[in-house]
């Protein structure tokens, strides 16, 4: 078994609830691997006080090599301690193995069995409940109703490579069961920037362990560590192919290589796999997300969060934005005057995948309010979809390279004069902090490729706030 190659762990530990996680997966049949044991035992560090040692604990290992087991033990432990827990993926169908798993464990423990009160089976709704109070709540982080409402003491966040920020705060702000946050755990594979649109997550809580600056964080992570001639570290994209064919580098990354990992699957991968992915996926050589440029973004989560007024509205005309993604999936912004003010209000209303809705969404919005007009940056995706609505008789403006950028000036000197609010959403809060910008002469725009959140949604906010500024209200004939 290989040693993580990059592990810390919290200080103040006096005890560890390690052991006991350990035999309740034991007594229900499975035995534990030397590297998750280890795991738990370092997870599951106690203070004196008896709260946790760690608020987060992040395992990063290639595929199966034990991380759904190492779920169910976390989640064993807090049924058995009568906790209230939720297990959220990425995938549908990740959630329901676990469910299955953990279901057969519960089922088959000497100590959990007798303490089972009811299974729910319900798809969607899946959920454990034991006689202690202890419950167990299943999804996928689609549903936006996961874990809503729910006081928490922890969180396992499988697929932690696909978890995005707006579902890391939204559940984040759950209940406390106990007065305190849950404990968070989150499983994932390495972070390739190119394939992980919402790798930065997993990113930022790896450079926080590697730079020292988390006191609460347990952190574990196998992988090739690959480097050059002075010394650095290389990535997915910069190792060969005579490289990726050492075999010790498949023990290094894979701590179940020969027992839950055959050689035998890893050799037949290293042919059938497209190199990068074979070094991201087995051996663990990722291409993290930069986290150093994020505050560095031309506005801050900071500014943002002084412009919000939970009771704005809009009235009279307004102007609509939207913007298509590089994962295809659709941002639509609306902007208009205050009717108490003469600032402007911009809020998100819609952010969803495709651009099928955007078409009827567009009507309805056109029938009943008074639309100024529509506006979308000429670029990529947008093109035809904006070309299909001009076709339809929608009134839409293309916006280029050159007024994109004028447009992100006018949406600083807006955010300097505070003049406009917004309703406090999360999503751009999200995307902001992750939006990056590149230089057009002495002028600069929002660059889709490098921003590591939803550029989208600051594209469309960008040109709605641009845009709707142009927009006059009578105010006198608003406030009667």
């Amino acid at each position: 078994m290989s040693a993580p190659r990059i592990q810390v762990l919290p200080a103040g530990v006096v005890s560890s609830l390690g052991d006991t996680a350990v035999e309740l997966v034991r007594n229900a049949g499975p035995e534990l691997d030397e590297w998750q044991r280890g795991v738990l035992h370092g997870g599951l560090g106690v203070k004196a006080d008896e709260s946790w040692a760690a608020d987060e604990v992040a395992v990063v290992a290639p595929r199966q090599n034990g991380k759904t087991l190492l779920a169910a033990a976390r989640l064993m432990l807090g049924l058995w301690r009568g906790e209230q827990v939720l297990y959220t993926s990425h995938r549908v169908d990740s959630a329901g193995e676990l469910f299955a798993e953990l279901v057969a464990l519960v089922r088959a423990s000497p100590e959990l069995s007798p303490l089972l009160r009811r299974i729910i089976f319900s798809n969607g709704r899946e959920a454990i409940h034991m006689q202690n109070g202890g419950r167990c709540l299943f999804g996928t982080r689609s549903t936006s109703r996961t874990g809503r409402g729910f006081s928490l003491d922890a969180i396992v966040f499988d697929e932690g490579h696909y978890l995005a920020e707006e579902s890391l705060v939204a559940l984040g702000f759950t209940g406390y069961a106990r007065g305190r946050a849950p404990q968070r755990w989150y499983l994932a594979s390495a972070v390739d920037r190119d394939v992980h649109e919402h790798g930065l997550t997993m990113s930022r809580i790896r450079e926080r362990a590697i730079q020292g600056e988390a006191t609460s964080l347990a952190y574990f992570e196998w992988s090739a560590g690959v480097f050059d001639a002075e010394g650095r570290e290389l990535e997915a994209g910069e190792v060969t192919p005579e490289q990726a064919d050492d075999k010790a580098l498949w023990f290094a990354a894979n701590p179940a290589l020969g027992t839950r990992v055959p050689i035998e699957r890893v050799r037949a991968e290293r042919e059938s796999l497209p190199h990068r992915g074979f070094l991201t996926e087995r051996l663990g050589i990722g291409a993290w997300w930069d986290t150093s440029g994020v505050a560095d973004a031309p506005i801050s989560v900071e500014e943002w969060a002084e412009l919000e007024d939970g009771g704005s509205k809009r009235v009279g005309e307004i102007v609509l934005a939207f913007d298509v993604g590089r994962d295809r999936r659709c941002a639509l912004v609306v902007c208009g005057r205050r009717g108490v003010d003469e600032l402007l209000h911009v809020e998100l209303l819609r952010f969803g995948s495709g651009t099928n809705w955007l078409r009827d969404e567009l009507e309805r919005l056109d029938a009943r309010y008074d639309v100024r007009e529509i506006v979308a940056d000429d670029y990529g995706g947008n093109r035809a979809v904006a070309a299909e609505l001009a076709a339809l008789g929608f009134r839409v403006r293309t916006v280029s390279g050159a007024e994109h950028a004028a447009m992100c000036g006018k949406l600083l000197d807006l955010v300097a004069e505070r003049g406009f609010r917004h309703i406090g959403q999360p999503e751009i809060a999200n995307a902001l902090r992750g939006a990056k910008a590149k230089a057009i002469g002495d002028a600069w725009a929002w660059t889709r490729k490098e921003s590591s959140a939803d550029a989208a949604l600051v594209v469309a906010l960008t040109l709605a706030l641009a845009a709707g500024s142009e927009i006059t209200v009578d105010y006198e004939i608003a406030i009667r």
